[in-house]
């Protein structure tokens, strides 16, 4: 009787045990997926601000070559056209690079996620930009014909025009870099911990398991002793 009655401990035992053992494998397998979830979105949400400032500082990288070409086009236009057919391709050129530099700047305005203190900075270089462009265009109107020598006189009054705006672009676009690699370097911090925490987690909930699977396994061997 009191052997049948320990197997019967020694069966309970082992069930005990082997439903504590489901019991964590299914918290700690629920717990991961929904800790992984979490990991990825956060992740994906941090890697989509990297993005939108990587696309930013690439526009201002653009931006800042358009508008130098904006400028060396005004020189081309003032100094070394000098012929009709001439003056046609580098006033083409001219406003092809004042298009390309200002769909830089648009493109970035476009963007719903830039920095609302990088939106205004952009505006206003807008606005400066455009009032330039505009004092070249007035002046060809102003100066249809052109000697070399006038030209060479005219491009010293205007020269250094867009240098101002240039250094504005290259220190905007020098701070969203600092931004984006910093978020990069935060972003690969936080998913380290991240991963570090699961990893810990995973490892207390199996060493749990174990300990209460030797608990039951040695108070059953102990029942089926006696």
């Amino acid at each position: 009787m009191d052997q049948l009655k320990n197997k019967t401990l020694f069966r309970q035992k082992l069930i005990s045990s082997t439903i504590t053992i489901i019991f964590l494998i299914v918290v700690m397998g629920i717990a991961s997926l929904f800790a992984l979830w979490k990991m990825e979105r956060e992740y994906n949400q941090s890697l989509l601000k990297v993005n939108v400032l990587k696309n930013i500082s690439e526009q201002l990288s653009l931006a800042q070559l358009n508008l130098k070409s904006v400028d060396q086009e005004w020189k081309n236009l003032i100094i070394r056209a000098r012929d009709k057919e001439t003056k046609i391709k580098y006033k083409r050129l001219f406003e092809i690079k004042v298009l390309a530099f200002q769909e830089n700047i648009e493109s970035i305005e476009s963007d719903n996620k830039i920095p609302i203190l990088a939106l205004k900075d952009i505006d206003n270089l807008k606005k400066d930009s455009l009032i330039i462009i505009n004092r070249y265009r007035d002046l060809l109107r102003a100066y249809e014909s052109l000697s070399l020598t006038e030209g060479v006189l005219l491009d010293k009054k205007t020269i250094g025009l867009t240098k101002n705006i240039e250094n504005k672009l290259f220190i905007m676009n020098h701070e969203i870099v600092e931004m984006y690699v910093a978020l990069q370097v935060k972003v690969k911090n936080d998913f380290e911990m991240r991963y570090y925490e699961l990893r810990q987690f995973l490892i207390l909930v199996i060493l749990f398991a174990l300990f209460l699977s030797f608990i039951n396994l040695f108070k059953a061997l102990r029942v089926s002793s006696e």
